[in-house]
């Protein structure tokens, strides 16, 4: 059994941009329900004023990330392998 590792993906082009947040994570979470490998959306942050949303996901591999990113049509401009990030308290 293969450890999970956290990935940190950027888009910076219109798939994603040009929609709610919301609706982005629609999309990601549908790819990742439909794909063979477990991969789940963690986070996704939107960042209008720099034009790029982030997403954080749990997955046993970069390539698995990178195959439902594509699944749904949003290939990312960036991933960083092996991140560490935390959520921490509730919204206020």
């Amino acid at each position: 059994m293969t450890a999970t590792s956290y990935f940190l993906v950027e888009w910076y082009g219109p798939e994603l941009l040009d929609r709610p947040l919301d609706e982005a994570v629609a999309i990601l979470d549908g790819a990742a329900s439909r794909g063979t490998d477990p991969v789940r959306l963690m986070m996704a942050v939107s960042a209008p004023a720099d034009e790029v949303i982030y997403g954080v996901f749990a997955a046993e591999s970069g390539a698995a990330v990178r195959r439902v990113c594509l699944s749904a049509g949003c290939p990312p401009d960036r991933m960083v392998n092996d991140i560490d990030a935390r959520v921490v308290g509730a919204p206020c």
